[in-house]
């Protein structure tokens, strides 16, 4: 069962090109850190300590995103120029 699941899962892999897997990691990528700076905002906006606690939480998340987004920014930027 296992083998037959790599094997499908690296054919769906093979039949897209770079691009289109690249263009697809770098926006499910952007798209998880702005929901969770959006979240991280919104519980800073409450104010609990126990929002806070959650907020702190997020950062550690959002520290990762961050870098992988510049990557990303700086890939595209890269094949522009």
């Amino acid at each position: 069962m296992s083998s037959l699941v790599l094997d499908t899962g690296r054919r769906l892999v093979d039949a897209q090109p770079f691009d289109v897997r690249s263009a697809s990691v770098g926006l499910v990528a952007v798209l998880l850190l702005v929901s969770l700076l959006v979240a991280a905002e919104v519980l800073r906006g409450l104010g609990d300590a126990r929002a806070r606690a959650l907020a702190a939480n997020l950062a550690v998340a959002i520290g990762p995103l961050l870098v992988a987004f510049a990557l990303i920014i700086g890939t595209r930027f890269g094949h522009l120029v």
